[in-house]
């Protein structure tokens, strides 16, 4: 019984262990996923304001001032000078639009990692309560065949006494039927 007592100590605290311990890497998990969403979002805006302020720079004529207007600045361009600019400018887009292609995709991995987390944290808590579900089954066993042993002891005893009465009641049926044998 103090064993038992022990082990059922012993077995409640690892369970509450185990819950607290699952419990904090569900927040850990729902703060990391949130984390790095925001991280994600944060860049993302970042990247799409320096593609817009490029369009904007592509689209809107230049502030020159003095030295004239965005159209006098492109005749003064040669040829190549005004390719190279084009180049540069695509060049520049592209390299926006790769890198906003690989915030979303990493945004989508990020999700896909925080839904594993949040799966892999919801079977460790099934896993605990199967785990507490066998260990109350096999508590429960254990009473049951202390139980039964106890119910054997004392079948054993009370068989013994059983045997005890009987061989007494035919030893005195016998000497009664002798002593009537006798006597007659």
């Amino acid at each position: 019984s103090v064993r038992l007592s022990r082990r059922d100590a012993a077995a409640a605290m690892h369970s509450s262990v185990v819950w607290w311990l699952n419990a904090r890497l569900r927040k850990t998990n729902q703060m990391h996923g949130e984390m790095q969403e925001l991280h994600l979002r944060q860049k993302l805006e970042r990247q799409r304001g320096l593609l817009q302020q490029t369009q904007e720079r592509n689209a809107k004529p230049a502030d020159l001032g003095p030295r004239g207007t965005h159209d006098e600045v492109l005749q003064s361009l040669s040829p190549q000078q005004l390719q190279q600019l084009q180049e540069e400018n695509s060049t520049m887009a592209s390299e926006f639009e790769n890198m906003l292609d690989t915030v979303k995709d990493t945004q989508r991995s990020v999700a896909e990692i925080s839904a594993l987390q949040t799966q892999l944290a919801n079977e460790l808590n099934a896993q605990m309560q199967q785990t507490e579900i066998l260990y109350n089954e096999a508590v429960g066993a254990v009473d049951a065949v202390e139980q039964g042993n106890v119910h054997l002891a004392s079948a054993h005893k009370n068989q013994a006494s059983t045997r005890k009465w009987v061989l007494f009641i035919f030893i005195m049926l016998s000497v009664v039927l002798l002593f009537l044998d006798w006597f007659d």
